[in-house]
C-alpha cells in the first residue's frame, strides 16, 4: 500500500449535541496538523448542534435522514476524500497531536487497516472506576470473547480504501454497535 500521500479526514455522526460539539470542533482547529476535511453528519437534530456546526468553516456538513450511528458514518465515509477516514463521537475532545499520531502511525504500519485509542472520560462521576471497568470490557472481555480487537467507535481511523472492501458487508441496523461489527470485518482483512 503505497503511503506517500496519505490525507485525513474526521467523521463526526451527530445527534442532538449542542452541549458536546463546539468542544469537539474546538479541539479539531487547535491541531498541530490540520485534517484534510472535517465532515458532521447530522442525524435529526432538534436542538442547536446545525448552528454550532456551520460556525466552523472547516466543517462540511451532510444530512443523513435514516435515524442511527451506522447510517450517519457510512454518509460520511462515502462522502470523503481522503485516504484515512477518522472516527470521533461529538463528545470526543482530541489532543493537540491526534491527527499528526494517526497519520504517522498509518504511514509507518502499511500492513495496519485500522487504528484506535482509548477512552478518557471527562463528563462522568467516578472517572477512574469509569476507565478501568471500560479498558476491562473493551480490551479483556471483548477481545477475548471474539478473538479479534475491537475498535472504540469514538476514538479510532481507518484506511479508505478498507472502507470501500466492508460497508456492503456491514450491519445497517440501529441495534448494532457499527464500531464493533467494523472491527469484526476489518479483522478479516489485515491487522488492526
Amino acid at each position: 500500500m503505497n503511503n506517500k500521500a496519505l490525507t485525513l479526514s474526521i467523521v463526526i455522526p451527530v445527534y442532538n449535541e449542542e452541549l458536546y460539539l463546539k468542544a469537539c470542533l474546538d479541539s479539531i482547529a487547535a491541531q498541530d496538523v490540520k485534517p484534510l476535511e472535517v465532515i458532521v453528519v447530522d442525524n435529526n437534530s432538534t436542538d442547536k448542534s446545525l448552528e454550532i456546526a456551520q460556525r466552523y468553516e472547516f466543517v462540511t456538513l451532510l444530512s443523513e435522514d435514516k435515524q442511527g450511528q451506522v447510517f450517519a458514518q457510512a454518509k460520511g465515509f462515502d462522502f470523503s476524500t481522503a485516504t484515512i477516514l477518522g472516527r470521533i463521537d461529538a463528545d470526543s475532545v482530541l489532543p493537540t497531536n491526534w491527527t499528526e499520531k494517526v497519520v504517522h502511525y498509518f504511514q509507518e504500519h502499511s500492513e495496519c487497516v485500522a487504528l484506535t485509542g482509548d477512552p478518557d472520560p471527562y463528563d462522568v462521576v467516578l472517572r477512574r472506576l469509569s476507565l478501568a471497568a471500560f479498558h476491562f470490557y473493551h480490551s479483556v472481555v471483548a477481545r477475548i470473547i471474539s478473538g479479534r480487537t475491537m475498535l472504540w467507535g469514538a476514538n479510532c481511523a481507518l484506511r479508505a480504501d478498507a472502507w470501500q472492501k466492508i460497508k456492503k458487508d456491514m450491519v445497517y441496523r440501529r441495534d448494532i454497535w457499527e464500531d464493533y461489527d467494523m472491527a469484526f470485518l476489518l479483522n478479516e482483512l489485515c491487522r488492526v
